[in-house]
């Protein structure tokens, strides 16, 4: 197992909530079936996803859940977790 770094500086403004495992399509907007993540953590502005081995996220893509969608843009990610950033407004970002 890893490391936990306690002394990396928290930069999110919104506390995060975990969730553990809550299974979600993301569609990566490649034209391709969606693919299931889970989601590990939430805040209001964005997210930890759990995403399978081997996936790189691209800068946009498009979380599903339910009958439910949202854009999100890839901030970071380390190994299978991924930080996302929700979009807010269409055309934010671009």
């Amino acid at each position: 197992m890893g490391e936990i770094d306690f002394d990396s500086a928290e930069r999110r403004l919104e506390p995060r909530v975990d969730i553990g495992n809550e299974a979600v399509l993301v569609d990566l907007l490649d034209g391709r079936e969606p693919i299931t993540c889970c989601i590990w953590d939430i805040s209001l502005k964005g997210a930890r996803l759990l995403v399978p081995s081997g996936v790189q996220m691209p800068a946009q893509f498009k979380i599903i859940s339910g009958n439910h969608s949202r854009a999100a843009f890839s901030i970071w990610q380390q190994g299978p977790y991924v930080g996302i950033k929700y979009v807010e407004h269409v055309g934010e970002g671009t």
